[in-house]
């Protein structure tokens, strides 16, 4: 069992890659995390997406990119080769 821990505030969503390893976390403090499920420590990249509340994240069926949308209706998407 592993457990990850990087949102100030509540995290609403949690998305498991397609290949099981990787895990993406969003959530209230609108900030967005790419965990390695084989080493939780700390995240592989975390990244301030916005300052609001960030209610949904998930993967493209490669594995490439993230994408989350805000509580106001904002999309955004991350290459997660780039980590941008």
């Amino acid at each position: 069992m592993a457990t990850v821990s990087n949102h100030d505030l509540f995290c609403y969503k949690s998305a498991f890659s397609c290949d099981g390893t990787q895990l993406a976390t969003c959530g209230a403090d609108g900030k967005m995390n790419q965990y390695d499920l084989r080493n939780t420590k700390k995240p592989v990249w975390s990244i301030q997406v916005t300052d609001k509340v960030l209610m949904c994240c998930d993967w493209f069926n490669d594995d490439l990119y993230l994408i989350c949308s805000s509580i106001e209706g904002e999309i955004f998407m991350y290459s997660t080769e780039l980590q941008k």
